[in-house]
């Protein structure tokens, strides 16, 4: 679904970016960062290519595949992208291989798959019950993917497009304790001068404990990381005050950013790197997401104070002093996200309005006539050159189908029949089918419209006797089953054989003799 003349164009071209949170669990509903043109449909689905509707639904790894429920991130990837999914349903996160049109997907092996209801390369994490901020580095055709949730034991992922094929996703191994070469945990992970960064390191090691200040980098092109490459920031060694909340390249700076302070640090290797001292020693990120760098080296970032920006090694210029007081509903900094339009110059502060739920942008600043321009009302579903996708989300069906009749059996083919327990826009029912006493469900189908109320089931063997079941969906969101019932049950015919031995034969009646 998009806002009313949203247009449905290629999603691209990419910058940098990453779907932060794309779906109502997560704490910011339908945020997208460093993404122009593109539109979400329901959770899970991507609306992509110009003129078009076409899906990329993205499924888990049941044996009956179901769209997952969340799409957590999104990232250029070589020649095409990745992205991440998560499933409330098997508690798992997904990582998925797109092309770079974003109307197909790859196996392991890179070969397209014609399809657009792409199967999972792999899975990231498991018993992981609710969605999360998940964090992407992409160097030289591999990844490294971070989830955000320091609380429970998620190790860092590296996905290798370079390896085999097939392609490889493996824990992340690196040697930070001068104990030997261990499985890794970061909160999360940025690309800086190519070498790969990671911070939270420890979350859940064996006996390191956490550090939440500490940052770690690897040897260049994203080579091993030791245990002496390390920066520690703030003022307080395991302070979860200054714990690094969020790393944001701009320029040629990376800029970290504490609770109460931000860190610049330079340099292209480990003998250059230099953090020597803050530029900011008050205000930091308010959250992870809450800053965005714009053209010549700005970065732009909500602190617990109020919007500041800041360029290479000078302290942070506030521009807090000329945002209208309109703003003066209750918002809750931690969940600001900033991005850069860079069609039109500007900086979007993007924020969940707590009473209705909705997307908002609180601001936006034009970077070029350096006023502020807002603040603004709802963006609704979909803004065509900023990041903010903002999916409508209907509820789970009310209820699945009933009255169940199968009609029209032949040797090969039956007729399911149903009464729709719900027919609302959006709603549609899946179909699927099985030999009586057999483990694994068949899917028929999963897309008959709202408002059909039969489906041919095809392909099956003479003689045979089947069960189909049926529910509806929305959004990725399932009703429980109609069936297996006496009415969905039903054997196939027998069929006619074809004749046998067959000969054409001649008699001749009269004279004349023979023809």
């Amino acid at each position: 679904m998009t806002a009313p003349g949203f247009p449905l164009v290629r999603w691209g071209p990419f910058v940098r970016g990453v779907v932060d949170d794309g779906n109502p669990l997560l704490d910011l509903v339908g945020s997208a960062r460093y993404i122009r043109n593109g539109a979400l449909s329901g959770a899970g689905r991507l609306l992509v290519r110009p003129g078009t509707e076409v899906a990329l639904t993205l499924m888990d790894d049941q044996g009956t595949p179901a769209e997952v429920t969340s799409v957590c991130a999104i990232i250029a990837f070589g020649d095409g992208a990745l992205a991440v999914g998560h499933s409330t349903v098997t508690s798992k996160f997904y990582l998925y291989w797109l092309n770079d049109s974003l109307t197909d997907w790859y196996n392991l092996s890179k070969a397209l798959q014609g399809t657009t209801s792409p199967l999972p390369v792999g899975v990231l994490w498991s018993g992981a019950g609710a969605p999360e901020n998940v964090f992407i580095a992409e160097g030289l055709g591999v990844a490294y993917l971070a989830h955000g949730n320091a609380a429970t034991n998620f190790k860092t992922r590296k996905f290798d497009s370079t390896a085999g094929p097939p392609a490889t996703l493996t824990d992340f191994q690196a040697d930070l304790r001068g104990s030997g070469l261990e499985d890794t945990y970061f909160r999360g992970v940025v690309s800086f001068q190519q070498h790969l960064w990671g911070w939270g390191y420890g979350s859940q090691a064996a006996s390191d404990n956490d550090r939440p200040e500490l940052l770690r980098f690897g040897q260049p092109f994203f080579a091993a990381m030791k245990q002496g490459d390390s920066f520690a920031v703030g003022h307080r060694v395991r302070s979860y005050r200054e714990r690094v909340v969020a790393a944001i390249v701009a320029g040629s700076v990376l800029y970290v950013g504490t609770n109460y302070s931000l860190w610049p640090i330079t340099g292209f290797g480990r003998n250059s790197w230099d953090k020597s001292r803050p530029v900011d020693d008050s205000y930091g990120f308010a959250g992870p997401f809450a800053g965005t760098a714009a053209r010549n080296g700005w970065l732009y970032y909500w602190s617990h104070r109020g919007p500041l920006r800041v360029i290479g090694l000078n302290a942070p210029e506030p521009l807090f002093e000329g945002l209208p007081k309109a703003t003066g509903r209750v918002v809750s900094d931690t969940k600001i996200v900033a991005t850069f339009d860079a069609d039109r110059d500007q900086v979007l502060f993007l924020y969940q309005d707590q009473t209705s739920g909705r997307v908002s942008r609180l601001a936006a600043f034009d970077t070029l006539k350096e006023i502020w321009l807002g603040p603004d009302g709802d963006i609704g579903l979909g803004v065509r050159s900023a990041a903010l996708v903002q999916p409508t989300l209907a509820p789970a069906p009310a209820g699945p189908p009933t009255t169940a009749s199968t009609t029209n059996i032949g040797s090969t083919v039956a007729t399911a029949n149903w009464v729709n327990g719900e027919a609302g826009p959006g709603t549609k029912t899946q179909v699927e089918y099985r030999q009586q006493g057999a483990g694994n469900w068949i899917v028929a189908t999963q897309s008959v419209a709202a408002g059909q109320t039969s489906y041919q089931i095809t392909g099956l063997q003479p003689a045979t006797a089947y069960e189909w079941r049926a529910r509806h969906t929305r959004n990725g969101q399932g009703s429980t089953y109609l069936g297996p019932v006496a009415g969905s049950q039903f054997l196939t015919t027998n069929g006619l054989a074809p004749p046998t031995a067959v000969a054409l034969r001649f008699k001749h009646v009269g004279g004349g003799g023979p023809l």
